[in-house]
């Protein structure tokens, strides 16, 4: 018994590919890539993550403890979510702020942006918690985004008060040793 070897036969693996295509040219200049601040965006997806998992603990008439509020007094790992939003909120109004001001923005733009963004976020807080009913008796106007808001802006207003006049004279670092970026 011999046995011959046949060619391959071509299938859409092995088969001759088509030349590329022509590139399409566009007069919209590319933009750079932003930097971003990996060990953020990290900690940011944990908050989310924990947040999901605390909102959504599968049946609400077991949930594993740590998954639920402290009474009073302790905590638990339930009660570091909200804190956590507060300060990547706080975080990334200083580094938005460095950089827009770098960039020739003024306090008063910065100031209008904070009350616009703070204004959207305490709105979709009251959307979000009143839909799909909107009964006014019942109503929480102090959401967790309404609180997030009235944070931001109170850090907005704070820190153009009081750091944007040191952040315009240096330049922004990229360790806080006073070497710039590269």
């Amino acid at each position: 018994m011999s046995t011959t070897l046949q060619p391959p036969v071509a299938d859409k693996y092995t088969a001759p590919r088509k030349p590329p295509e022509p590139a399409v040219t566009s007069t919209v200049a590319p933009r750079e890539p932003r930097e971003r601040l990996l060990s953020l965006d990290v900690f940011r997806g944990l908050t989310v993550a924990g947040m999901l998992l605390v909102n959504n603990p599968g049946t609400w008439s077991a949930i594993y403890p740590p998954l639920e509020h402290a009474e009073w007094n302790g905590w638990t790992p339930t009660d570091v979510v909200f804190p956590s939003f507060v300060w990547i909120v706080g975080l990334t109004l200083t580094l938005s702020f460095q950089k827009r001001m770098a960039a020739g923005a003024t306090r008063a733009d910065l100031l209008r942006q904070a009350f616009r963004r703070a204004a959207i976020l305490f709105g979709l807080g009251l959307f979000l918690y009143g839909f799909p009913r909107f009964d006014l008796a019942t109503w929480r106007i102090l959401g967790v985004l309404q609180r997030i808001a009235i944070c931001y802006l109170a850090g907005a207003a704070i820190w153009l008060m009081l750091m944007a006049p040191i952040s315009a004279k240096t330049p922004a670092t990229a360790n806080g040793t006073g070497a710039p970026r590269p």
